[in-house]
């Protein structure tokens, strides 16, 4: 989740985390990832989504630690063992009305994620929203 205060966009720590597999936006004049708001003349919602405990890599040999795809090879992950889905209702709340749209992803949205080690994707249209 948009998060961080010390300049990056995301921080992998457990405070973070979703409780009650919940995420508000406000609305707010203009998009901001990093307060979770989003504009009200048409605006951003920033989601991430991590595949965790993949495997383990402990080195003795490397000086650093290179957190790019050659993480990936080094723990033996298959493109398969990558593989996953995420299902989530996307709603907007207005003063007299409710619009939801469901919504499903299969990620990562890459086949090429080992060689390139990050995926991303901007969905910036396909999803109905309904008079709820």
């Amino acid at each position: 989740m948009p998060n961080s205060s010390d300049g990056r966009l995301f921080s992998y720590e457990k405070e973070y985390l979703l409780e009650e597999n919940k995420l508000t936006y406000r609305g707010a004049s203009k998009s901001n990832s990093k307060t979770l708001e989003i504009g009200n003349q048409g605006g951003t919602a920033v989601i991430r989504f991590s595949n965790t405990k993949i495997g383990d890599y402990i080195s003795n040999e490397d000086q650093e630690i290179t957190h790019d795809a050659s993480l990936l090879t080094k723990v033996g992950a298959q493109i398969e063992e990558l593989k996953f889905k995420v299902e989530f209702d996307f709603i907007i709340h207005l003063k007299n009305t409710n619009y939801i749209s469901h919504i499903t992803l299969q990620l990562p949205c890459t086949t090429n994620l080992i060689e390139e080690g990050t995926a991303s994707e901007e969905i910036t249209d396909g999803f109905v929203f309904k008079r709820m």
